[in-house]
């Protein structure tokens, strides 16, 4: 799949972990939010089973490199999900002009411990992806 598509998923995911489940909780849009995790578990499911299948076809230059890929896109997925997962539970808190300041500043944290765990994980993957795409 293409990194546009990934791109795609992500962007659709933060989307749906945007909805409030304090102030509206909403079943479609918890439905929605819990489908699109699905959606990347399955993903990452599917990338390993793809590299057990592929990897009898290569040479092991090219079989580490996909099992470097692999492996950066499956952590990639993972951080991703928990991101979205931190995301959804913590905006509510952050959001919510009844929480005190210091669970606002503790949430606030682990949110922003989880965006770069995301971050980074996003952006080794991306190398991984661009240095297979250039050669």
């Amino acid at each position: 799949m293409g990194m546009e598509n990934y791109q795609n998923i992500e962007d659709n995911l933060l989307d749906a972990a945007k909805y409030n489940d304090i102030e509206n909780p909403d079943q479609y849009a918890a439905k929605r939010f819990d489908s699109r995790l699905k959606n990347i578990m399955s993903l990452r499911k599917k990338a390993q089973k793809e590299y057990k299948s592929e990897k009898k076809f290569l040479n092991s230059q090219d079989k580490a490199a996909l099992k470097d890929y692999t492996k950066k896109l499956r952590a990639y997925l993972s951080a991703l999900h928990d991101y979205a997962v931190i995301y959804q539970n913590d905006n509510p808190v952050i959001t919510n002009p009844d929480t005190s300041q210091e669970v606002v500043s503790e949430t606030q944290n682990e949110l922003n411990e989880s965006k770069s765990e995301f971050d980074k994980a996003k952006n080794d993957w991306v190398n991984s992806y661009n240095s297979i795409a250039n050669q």
